[in-house]
């Protein structure tokens, strides 16, 4: 730490000397470096000291002791939080505020007497600005007690667990919701296909994201090998992969992600260190146990305040309330800013990856327990038996398919690329096989022979007898029937129909059924209608219906 040569050697000579007059000293010397020299002795005699340090305000006396007590050095931020900021002032403003007689904060009183200094030091590889005790006054000031650094643990006061009915957890959602978002990447269609889901749309770009930060994903935004080498683990094995790589990924970055929150500008921030500072208090917290979050947050503010932002990330950094707009900087912003990220974080996006399962009261405050799957954050293997896992999928005659949430993955993810989808739920997903879908995969390769390999393979029984043939039958001839919605015209007899067909409303005839009966082509109806009145035959269908 600085010495008190140091710290006044930062100070001018009008500021040297107004400390002269607050501390009733006679400093000597021609310029600014002789009174410095000057001050730094004479500020150290112990009477003096004592006598000035027993004039300082109580809060000014608890500001040095909680100084003293982390050691003679504090994170600026987290001692500007509890005892004020510095005002940025030159020497105009300085001369005119006079700050060393009206301080506007704890911190301003204690800098302009020299008793605190602000610098910046190098704290594993950052740039931490920090509030410092000169070194000699160190020595000068009362002894205090050594502060206990209590674990957030036993800082915490765990709650009554909710009724069960009224937990929300997702489990092992996440797996089959990677599996249904790479199906649709594959498929070239994802908005409108996961829109058939009841997840919002920002959780399935929150898992785009980190799927290509985890290099699932190819440059061209589809699935790679990797991908559906993950879809062929157990979901166990799978959702701990997930885990364990998000929790080292270098881009994927919550703060960006958190909803209340609207960050802009050129700034970065590194997610990195932040999500292991939150998660290395999280994984102190006993499995099981429900913890209120916004005790979690005080507690966080009280140890880890600097966990998101430190020094001048406070004010460099641009993030807006996304829904005011307001602009949150500074020091006082915390309240507004970090616990919304740790909401999201703990709440939403640890939820969704099954590492916390989560209650809300009817007054809307949040509550959390932490779940064994956080054991992966450690490379531990965490098997839990999932009861019927490999449940086997179901294939009707009419090409309906249906599978559970206890179906493998990988199935889904195979099967989903030769069929319409129908629904996306939670415990449930359907299939519908269609001539349009079969030919949507024959474009990219993938052979109905495959599908029926495939539904052997994973079906609860041996596919439809029916089912196999009409796929095997289109293999060979493609689609053999269609349906559509046609407009058909019926005459009284052959010789209005030949009228037609030699008029200039034939362009507009399509196939004939009969003598007497003709399609009518979308967008003819008025013509035919016109050229059928020009013949003298008057028609009965309303053109505007």
């Amino acid at each position: 730490m600085p010495d008190l040569h140091t710290l006044l050697r930062s100070y001018d000579l009008k500021m040297l000397s107004h400390l002269a007059d607050l501390w009733a000293v006679p400093a000597q010397g021609a310029d600014k470096r002789a009174v410095a020299k000057s001050l730094s002795t004479l500020l150290l005699e112990e009477a003096l000291f004592d006598d000035f340090y027993q004039a300082l305000p109580a809060l000014a006396k608890e500001a040095l002791a909680d100084i003293k007590q982390a050691g003679g050095q504090l994170p600026w931020s987290r001692f500007a939080r509890k005892y004020g900021d510095l005002r940025s002032m030159g020497p105009g403003k300085r001369e005119r505020e006079q700050p060393w007689l009206f301080p506007a904060s704890t911190a301003e009183l204690l800098y302009y007497r020299a008793l605190i200094g602000r610098e910046f030091i190098r704290k594993d590889d950052e740039l931490l600005e920090i509030c410092y005790i000169p070194t000699e006054f160190l020595t000068l000031l009362p002894e205090v007690p050594e502060k206990e650094n209590l674990a957030i643990e036993k800082r915490l006061k765990a709650e009554t667990a909710p009724a069960i009915d009224a937990q929300k957890d997702h489990a092992y959602q996440v797996v089959d919701d990677f599996c249904t978002l790479f199906a649709a990447l594959r498929l070239g269609d994802a908005p409108r296909l996961l829109a058939k889901s009841a997840k919002p749309e920002p959780y399935w770009a929150y898992l785009k994201a980190l799927a290509a930060d985890l290099g699932l994903l190819g440059k061209d935004g589809k699935p790679i090998d990797l991908a559906r080498a993950l879809l062929e683990r157990s979901r166990a094995e799978s959702l701990a992969w997930l885990i364990a790589n998000w929790a080292n990924a270098k881009v994927f970055n919550e703060l960006r992600l958190t909803p209340e929150l609207r960050c802009e500008g050129s700034w970065r921030n590194d997610p990195l260190p932040t999500r292991r500072k939150v998660l290395t208090l999280l994984k102190a917290l006993p499995v099981g146990e429900w913890f209120s979050l916004k005790d979690f947050v005080r507690v966080v503010e009280e140890i880890e305040p600097d966990f998101l932002r430190q020094g001048v990330d406070y004010d460099v950094w641009l993030i807006y309330s996304a829904r005011t707009g307001a602009l949150l900087r500074g020091i006082d912003s915390w309240q507004d800013v970090e616990p919304h990220f740790l909401r999201f974080f703990i709440c939403q996006w640890m939820f969704w990856l099954g590492l916390t399962r989560v209650y809300e009261d009817e007054a809307g405050e949040l509550f959390f327990s932490m779940q064994s799957a956080i054991k992966a954050l450690d490379g531990i293997s965490v098997h839990e038996k999932i009861a019927d896992e490999e449940e086997a999928l179901i294939a009707h005659p009419n090409g309906h398919i249906t599978m559970s949430d206890k179906t493998a993955p990988i199935a889904r993810y195979q099967i989903a690329r030769f069929a319409e989808w129908l629904e996306l739920g939670p415990e449930a997903s359907s299939y519908q096989i269609t001539p349009a879908s079969l030919t949507k995969a024959a474009k990219v390769g993938l052979s109905t022979h495959h599908l029926i390999s495939l539904l052997r393979k994973y079906g609860k029984s041996a596919p439809p007898p029916n089912l196999v043939k009409a796929l095997s039958r289109w293999q060979e001839h493609g689609t053999e029937a269609q349906m559509e919605t046609l407009t058909v015209l019926r005459l009284e007899s052959p010789d209005i129909l030949q009228a037609l067909k030699q008029s200039e409303a034939k362009a507009w005839l399509g196939d004939s059924l009969g003598p007497v009966a003709v399609v009518i082509k979308a967008g003819g109806l008025e013509k035919v209608q016109k050229t059928l009145a020009r013949l003298g035959y008057l028609s009965d269908f309303d053109v505007e219906s």
